[in-house]
Formats: C-alpha cells, structure tokens, sequence
C-alpha cells in the first residue's frame, strides 16, 4: 500500500473511532440524563436579587503567554462595575508572577481575589473554590486562554434582566490560534437569544445540541451551589467536559439562554478541552 493509501487509511480508522466514541458519550448522556432529572421530581425556586453585576473566576494553569490577553479583555468591558476571582492551579510557568500585577489592575473595576494553590487540582475544583467565593448572586467564567468580546458582560447581563426565569445564560464563539492577542476585542452583535426549557434539554440527544462556549458562560450562583456544583471526577459527569455537564444539569432544571452571537473568541489550540488540567 503507498503513503498516500496507508494516510488515508489511517484517517478513516480515526473517523470510526472518533464517531464510536461520540455515540458512547450520547448515549450514556441519555441514561445519566435521565437519572438526574429522575432525582428532582419538584425543583425549587432560585432567589433572584442583584441582576446588575457578576463576579468573573478566571481559572489559571500554565497558560502565563495568554493570561494577560485575558485580563486584558476584562478591562475592556463596557461593563463598568464587577467583581474578579483569579485561581491559580499551582502553575509551573509564569502565572504566578503575573497575577498580583494583573490583579492590581482589575482593582479599578471592582473587587478582586486571587486564590493560590500549593497542588494542582484541576479546573473544575478551581471553579468551585472561585465561586465559593464570590459575593455577587451571578458569575461568569472566563478560561484564561480566551477573550471576552467587549460586550460580554453587558449581554448577558441584560439577558438575565429581560428574562429573570433563566439560570443560565451563555454565548457563542469564535475561535482563533497563535501566541498573540484575538484578532479585535469587537465581534459581531445581534439580540437573537435561543431559549432552552428543561423538557427540552432533558430530552437532547447528544452534548453538542445545548451549543454555547465555557468562557462567558453565566449562571445564577444558587443555581451552581444546588447542583453541587462542578464535578472533578468525570465519572460522576453526565459528559466527560466538565463545561457542559454544568450547563446541562443546571439546563435540566431550570431554563437557560444562549446568545447566538459570537461573544468569546476561544483559542482551540490550548483549551482545556483537550484533556489538560480539566
């Protein structure tokens, strides 16, 4: 067989193993899925009090060369007022140096905590511990390898005030690669809002139909706290991506809203997505 046949080969072997695995991830979404709503035959009512704000986790591992880019994306929101929480996940590059800077200068927006970690834990324990601690009834995600586009906050803030039913509100996305900083920190805008009910999400087939990205992603901090928040085992997952197991238990309770616009840009060759540290 050429090189060229054996490549192809090769390609179509990885195209069957990757739609295999695809399929096993569906369908024991489905079987969990419907043990989780199994177990909430009355859900409760979320209170909802301050809607003007929200506390930014910004989850830190070995990511010092985009980090900064980050902040930077947070500085540049047209939301005047909110809170940071940047976790680091005991990093072996930079990323410890850089935060009591990129701290000082978040500091004019609200407040702002910085949480160290003598052992790495993983992103979802470092989510949990950075929304323990926020004081605001909402939080937003924010990996810090992406960017939030400069209308973010204001979006999805507004979203929640139109729609106080919603638990959950996230974004789409736009993806880019390399070292530097997202090619603008404007994306397209638009007001068109997909709303998912929770016979809707219990009923999805597989993890890609509830379609928003990690970062920007907001959610009622009641909302989180009663779903026990994020899973670090992915045994324990409806699906392996600890993101969307998230926006999947809180959408099987309670509504949540997706804004089709492309809000984030999410740098795909770095993410935690691949396996790293999620």
């Amino acid at each position: 067989m050429s090189t060229i046949g054996v490549d192809r080969f090769r390609r179509r072997v990885s195209s069957i193993r990757g739609g295999l695995q695809e399929a096993l991830i569906a369908r024991r979404m489905r079987a969990r899925m419907a043990q989780w709503a199994a177990a909430w035959p009355t859900v409760p009512e979320l209170e909802q009090t301050d809607l003007t704000t929200t506390t930014v986790v910004v989850p830190c591992f070995n990511h010092a060369a985009f980090l900064p880019h980050a902040v930077q994306s947070l500085l540049d929101q047209t939301l005047s007022r909110f809170d940071s929480v940047l976790v680091d996940d005991a990093s072996s590059d930079q990323t410890g140096h850089l935060l009591n800077e990129l701290a000082s200068r978040l500091r004019d927006r609200g407040s702002v905590t910085v949480v160290r970690h003598d052992w790495n834990q993983g992103q979802a324990a470092s989510l949990n511990e950075g929304i323990g601690l926020a004081r605001t009834p909402l939080v937003t995600v924010l990996n810090d390898d992406d960017s939030l586009s400069e209308d973010t906050l204001s979006s999805v803030l507004r979203v929640f005030r139109s729609s106080p039913e919603v638990a959950l509100v996230g974004t789409g996305s736009r993806w880019f690669t390399g070292p530097g900083r997202p090619p603008s920190t404007a994306l397209p805008s638009s007001s068109s809002v997909l709303m998912h009910n929770p016979v809707g999400v219990r009923l999805m087939r597989q993890p890609q139909s509830l379609n928003m990205t990690h970062s920007g992603m907001t959610l009622l901090r009641a909302a989180w706290q009663l779903v026990g928040g994020y899973r670090s085992r992915v045994g324990d997952r409806l699906v392996p991506f600890s993101d969307r197991d998230m926006q999947l238990r809180v959408g099987a309770l309670y509504p949540v809203a997706v804004i089709e616009s492309p809000l984030v840009w999410w740098r795909s060759d770095s993410s935690v997505d691949g396996g790293l540290n999620s």
